[in-house]
């Protein structure tokens, strides 16, 4: 696993058009998903496909919430991790 530094690092230096609140989401997600199946970010990212920031979203979301379906798959608001 890693910190959450290097994923805000990672996540800033890939998606430098992303804004704080896009990639404060993006970090909570990996981060999330990292701890829970104990895996490095660099795997989570390994897996990743796109470069906007809707099917990124959409893709973690299922990722860490896999049983997560709603209408409007991006409402579900992620604060900043702390």
């Amino acid at each position: 696993m890693d910190d959450l530094a290097g994923i805000e690092d990672y996540v800033r230096e890939k998606y430098p058009a992303f804004g704080i609140n896009k990639r404060r989401e993006i970090v909570r997600l990996i981060f999330e998903i990292a701890r829970k199946e104990k895996v490095s970010f660099q795997e989570i990212f390994s897996f990743l496909k796109g470069s906007d920031y809707r099917s990124i979203k959409k893709w973690l979301i299922e990722r860490r919430y896999p049983g997560f379906k709603k209408e409007g798959d991006l409402e579900l608001y992620l604060p900043e991790v702390k």
